[in-house]
């Protein structure tokens, strides 16, 4: 099924004669007025956010064949071997050139060890002959002289091993032929860029210490970095690497700078060092480099009463007049009022803090400007409640009572209890989006229904409607369902009653809740607990003739999603689990007494907040409580806290199946049984003997 739908991918591009994305526009812009190190950050910066990983196993049907393919053939650049893009010897076993194509770390896995993002990133994972990718192993990229190519008939690797030529290093290298030298040396200034604040910590890792310097900048060791260079300026930007690199972009979302901008190897680690890197020509006229205007600074959390900053670069040229910083919103304020011209050109920062006395969603803006300059940058940040959990109280057997300090603009509490260590949270997970202003063919229509417009309407002047979705799988959610519903009610009918039900595979109604509908659009978030099975359905009726419901959309979830909608009507507390696992949703307290659960078990609990605005706090610290039984005195059968002449009756009616009392408190000789034997023991107790 993949390959068929890699096929009519392809057909599709070729039909529609689409072309990958080029550079966006002020990709590069953050880098802009910085050198060496300070430019290396940059870009590691620009290249690291929002990128998409694809799965390693998935690279030779929904990556190569757009970023790596010619004329339905892969691109190798360890053979001449032509293999098709749905080639039967793809990751097949190999003993010569020419059996197999698989997947080549051009930068050896072994070197990082991580297995994500790196394990599968475009931009170093070729796909390549296996035999002489075996041949490669993880030996440096280096010169040989003379050195061992792999032949077989016509087929031949593109590439030989043999001992290190290059000044500064004689150990044992592969070195690929000259046609790829630069895309491999502006592969390794790539994964420099990328993982640079990581990579410094890889130089112990199997052979990586050859190449490697054990820092950020600048990175490799002077005899791998002047052969990198050499490689780079001898072969220069291919149209390959060109198309491969708008390729990569649409799929991973990021790209190598070094092929968008060559020069840039030099800005860094060559010739041009002593230069700040502009992309085109230098600007001759005031320029404020950093910010970039328009961009978004996301401060992240503050629990509420603290605060929290993000320091923002401020970069200028040729500037004369001084910056003036202005902050908008609530809660947000920056470290400076001005910035000097001087200060700016030499590289300046402005720290901009939020903090709330209570939760919030905020945005704001941070404005830095003269006469000369601007730039705006958006700025978002949160405040959240630093609940705690507090010890437990009322503790049994079986339950014990969770407290926990309150949060402020709170709709309800989710408690999570384990008896199994960690606490995972349940979730919930979006079984269906009906778009029903277009009417369905997805779900089952009853009784009498018409498609209005914009609407699906239920019911008519002389009888009821109703639709039934598809087969609801509740079983990662035991049973818990969430319907969202969006409708209104027909025309001028008011108070219009629409009842919304779970039921079985015979059609027996198991859950039902019923909710009042008004003339407005509004939307309904309702909770029913159905069976833990992947077989019940769920029905939406309107159930009084000429009171018509109107539905828009309905989006049904497997687990509680009250709190995707801010307007959710207030619930009592719903419990799903069982003796060893609990998740508590719509707790308005900031207690809830939990029972039921295994006998003298070990629990764990936490607890979040969910707030009116449909956010959600951390996690509180897991409490831990130890379940108990009661304390009591030895022979008080009745649990009167006194030992005397009636617990010896209330014994004696135990016996004789009158009365009912805890085995613990009648098993007084403690031999496990409870019998005329205990009653002589009690009698002691009671006479001190």
């Amino acid at each position: 099924m993949k390959r068929m739908k890699l096929m009519l991918s392809l057909v599709l591009l070729a039909t529609l004669g689409l072309q990958a994305a080029e550079q966006p526009a002020d990709y590069y812009k953050r880098a802009e007025g910085n050198k060496q190190k300070a430019l290396l950050s940059q870009l590691c910066s620009i290249i690291s956010a929002n990128t998409k990983v694809i799965a390693y196993g998935d690279l030779f049907e929904e990556a190569y064949p757009y970023t790596d393919a010619e004329g339905g053939y892969f691109i190798d650049m360890y053979s001449n071997v032509k293999y098709a893009i749905n080639d039967s010897r793809i990751n097949k076993t190999y003993s010569t050139v020419g059996q197999s194509i698989n997947r080549e770390h051009a930068f050896p896995q072994s070197w990082f060890k991580e297995q994500s993002p790196m394990k599968s990133d475009l931009f170093h994972v070729y796909p390549t002959d296996g035999y002489v990718n075996n041949q490669r192993s993880s030996y440096p990229y280096g010169e040989c002289a003379g050195g061992t190519r792999i032949t077989n008939g016509s087929y031949y690797g593109k590439g030989r091993l043999g001992n290190c030529t290059a000044p500064g290093y004689s150990g044992k290298v592969w070195e690929p032929d000259d046609e790829y030298k630069g895309d491999f040396a502006r592969t390794y200034f790539y994964m420099a860029t990328r993982y640079n604040t990581q990579i410094g910590g890889w130089k112990g890792n199997g052979t990586a210490g050859q190449i490697l310097d054990g820092s950020s900048y600048p990175v490799y060791q002077k005899w791998y970095l002047d052969l990198m260079l050499k490689w780079h300026r001898q072969d220069p930007v291919s149209e390959k690497e060109i198309k491969r690199n708008n390729a990569a972009h649409d799929l991973q979302k990021n790209r190598n700078p070094y092929i968008d901008h060559p020069e840039l190897v030099e800005y860094i680690w060559g010739d041009m060092q002593d230069a700040e890197w502009y992309e085109g020509a230098v600007p001759t006229s005031p320029v404020l480099s950093l910010p970039t205007d328009g961009s978004t600074v996301a401060l992240g959390n503050a629990y509420v009463g603290s605060r929290v900053s993000k320091t923002i670069d401020v970069k200028g040229r040729n500037l004369s007049e001084d910056l003036t910083v202005t902050v908008t919103g609530t809660g947000f304020s920056a470290s400076a009022t001005t910035i000097t011209a001087a200060a700016a050109m030499d590289g300046a920062t402005v720290t901009v803090t939020y903090s709330s006395d209570v939760h919030a969603i905020a945005t704001g803006t941070l404005t830095i400007a003269s006469s000369e300059v601007s730039a705006t940058v958006n700025l978002t940040a949160t405040a959240s409640d630093d609940m705690e959990g507090l010890d437990a109280t009322n503790i049994t057997e079986t339950s014990f009572t969770a407290n926990w300090t309150p949060a402020t603009a709170v709709a309800s509490y989710t408690l999570y209890v384990s008896g199994k260590g960690q606490i995972t949270p349940g979730s919930h997970t979006l079984l269906f989006d009906e778009d029903m202003s277009k009417g369905t063919t997805n779900w089952m229509i009853g009784g009498r229904t018409n498609k209005d417009t914009g609407y699906l309407r239920l019911g008519t002047g002389s009888g009821t409607g109703s639709v039934t979705s598809p087969a609801l799988d509740l079983t990662s959610s035991r049973g818990v369902a969430t319907a969202i519903i969006t409708c209104r009610a027909y025309g001028n009918d008011s108070d219009v009653p629409m009842v919304v039900e779970i039921l079985d595979e015979d059609d027996a109604v198991i859950a039902s809740e019923s909710q009042t509908i008004t003339n407005a659009d509004a939307t309904y978030a309702i909770l029913l607990q159905g069976n833990v099975a992947n077989t019940d359905v769920l029905r939406i009726s309107n159930t009084a003739s000429s009171k018509r419901v109107q539905l828009k959309s309905v989006k049904v979830y497997a687990g509680d999603a009250r709190s995707l909608i801010a307007e959710a009507p207030a619930k009592a507390p719903v419990e799903t689990g069982d003796t060893l696992k609990r998740e508590i949703t719509g707790i308005t307290d900031t207690h809830y007494n939990v029972t039921g659960l295994a006998r003298l078990g070990t629990f764990n609990y936490q607890v979040k907040a969910i707030y009116t605005d449909g956010t959600e706090s951390a996690l509180t610290e897991a409490i831990q409580v130890q379940l108990k039984a009661p304390e009591f005195i030895m022979g008080d059968v009745n649990g009167d806290g006194e030992v005397n002449v009636s617990d010896v009756t209330s014994l004696v009616n135990q016996i004789l199946a009158v009365a009912s009392y805890p085995a613990e408190r009648c098993d007084i000789n403690l031999d496990g049984k409870i019998d005329v034997s205990d009653v002589t023991a009690l009698i002691n107790i009671v006479l001190a003997i």
